[in-house]
């Protein structure tokens, strides 16, 4: 017999249990054995990584979602008009930048875990204004086909010392 046994407390644990019944040499029963083994990290790691999985697909899901809602705008006479067709292809740009830094942090996550290299996060002075309307830009299609309005209201000079593209990816989260 086997199965798992979650012992709540603090720390919370989960046992992996393994159970045979014992016999002598006559095939009488004279007791069982139990094997308990401590599989809470391992179970806590599955979960990181499917919750993981989760979040990349989200990531990932969201700039396509973007990138065809545009193009086909663009296919349906947007292209026709030449300063509407640069703005969608800027935005486009944008989302296919966003799916390329997505493709880099898994990469540098895959270094990490096999490496143990250190986290370095890059920041730059980035206005707050300009990155989050190139959000509201990319998600605008999404929006529209739910009739939800975005509207931004920011003082255009704010600037900080952020990661622009997780800043950027929190900000589509919440939209």
């Amino acid at each position: 017999v086997e199965g798992e046994v979650r012992v709540y407390g603090d720390p919370e644990r989960i046992l992996e249990v393994r159970g045979r019944g014992l016999k002598d040499r006559r095939d009488r029963k004279i007791g069982a054995l139990l094997v308990l083994n401590d599989v809470t990290r391992i179970r806590h790691l599955e979960t990181v990584r499917r919750d993981f999985v989760a979040n990349v697909s989200h990531e990932l899901k969201t700039p396509i979602t973007a990138i065809k809602g545009f193009v086909e705008t663009l296919r349906e006479g947007a292209v026709d008009n030449p300063e509407e067709a640069r703005r969608f292809l800027d935005i486009v740009a944008r989302q296919v930048n966003t799916l390329q830094a997505v493709l880099e942090d898994l990469l540098m996550l895959a270094r990490l875990e096999s490496a143990g290299e250190e986290i370095r996060m890059q920041r730059t002075l980035t206005s707050i204004a300009e990155l989050t309307q190139e959000v509201l830009e990319a998600t605008a299609t999404q929006a529209r086909d739910k009739n939800i309005r975005l509207l931004l209201d920011c003082d255009k000079e704010i600037v900080a010392p952020v990661n622009a593209t997780l800043l950027r990816h929190a900000i589509m989260n919440l939209l």
